[in-house]
């Protein structure tokens, strides 16, 4: 986005938050020009000095540096966690059953590119398949909670990689006897 679409949307924001403001809430905000200057002063009038909060805090603005070593960055995530625990703030919110699979590389399929590019899609009793026109592009079953692929990860590759007929007048079309 532009500065200037920034602009025209943050002030869209703020006026929607000042109309959500009651009038005398409203008067602490008036010389604000920036959704950013309003929600400080919200936050500087509602928000109660705590331990929990200035770690909750920290916690949101955790950001990992390049020069930053992973495991440093871990440190600090694990700090902070285990200090919210000690002053008893729940994390009741978090993914469970997120699966991590190391040897799943290019196999992973972008519903949302598919679509993009044409191709209609269908998840149901247990199966799943891709469809562009009259061909079946990919089709698969679906294993506990993944969806898994029927056809060999080449089939799939190909078909989205080289759409024309040329490799069909190329190849298979014109095949003699011999091969």
């Amino acid at each position: 986005m532009t500065d200037a679409e920034w602009n025209v949307l943050d002030r869209k924001v703020m006026s929607v938050i000042r109309l959500s403001l009651s009038q005398n809430v409203t008067f602490h905000t008036a010389k604000e020009k920036t959704t950013k200057g309003i929600l400080q002063v919200l936050a500087d009038m509602y928000e109660k000095p705590s331990a929990a909060n200035n770690l909750m805090r920290r916690l949101f603005n955790l950001k990992m540096s390049e020069s930053t070593v992973v495991a440093e960055h871990l440190n600090e995530f694990n700090l902070i966690t285990a200090q919210l625990t000690s002053v008893d703030i729940d994390f009741d919110d978090e993914l469970r059953g997120v699966r991590h699979i190391p040897g799943l590389k290019r196999n992973l399929i972008s519903v949302g590119q598919l679509d993009d590019e044409g191709y209609d899609l269908s998840f149901g009793s247990s199966s799943w398949k891709i469809i562009k026109g009259a061909m079946v592009v990919a089709r698969g079953k679906k294993e506990d909670t993944l969806y898994m692929t029927v056809n060999s990860y080449d089939s799939i590759a190909l078909a989205s990689a080289n759409n024309d007929a040329n490799l069909w007048h190329c190849g298979l079309g014109h095949m003699s006897e011999k091969g």
